[in-house]
């Protein structure tokens, strides 16, 4: 009977770590390769009267993740503007997701000056690693 037990919990066991893995996997999943980015910029609401200075913490071809204070909610639209090689990079975006003091923004919009612009910033920038997914934590039977 203990036997029974045993392969029950450890068949259980593997299934809470596989559906843990993918969770991982699946939040980890990304279209376009993030980079370690360490600047400042400005996002300016789509009616163009409201600018926040942000610090843009990751950057990609597709988006970024920015830092900082009032800034504004899910689906919002707005611009991001910030400097890289010695010239202002500007892309229209929206609020992809909202958190305390952070951010994710995508690009919605980008001219083909900008895009190149970003591609020759990405290019030096050393890639932001994903996430190790942690452990699960199992109960162990008694």
């Amino acid at each position: 009977m203990g036997g029974a037990h045993l392969i029950s919990y450890r068949h259980w066991h593997l299934h809470i770590i596989e559906e843990g893995l993918k969770k991982v996997n699946m939040a980890e999943r990304r279209r376009f390769p993030r980079y370690r980015y360490q600047g400042t910029g400005r996002l300016t609401d789509g009616d163009q009267r409201t600018t926040a200075e942000v610090s843009v913490a990751s950057l990609s071809i597709g988006g970024c993740r920015v830092l900082g204070a009032n800034l504004p909610l899910r689906g919002a639209r707005c611009q991001l503007s910030l400097q890289g090689k010695g010239k202002e990079f500007k892309a229209d975006c929206e609020i992809a997701w909202h958190g305390e003091g952070v951010a994710g923004i995508k690009f919605i919009a980008l001219d083909e000056r900008s895009m190149e612009l970003l591609r020759e910033i990405c290019k030096d920038l050393r890639l932001e690693p994903l996430q190790p997914p942690s452990p699960p934590e199992v109960p162990r039977p008694e």
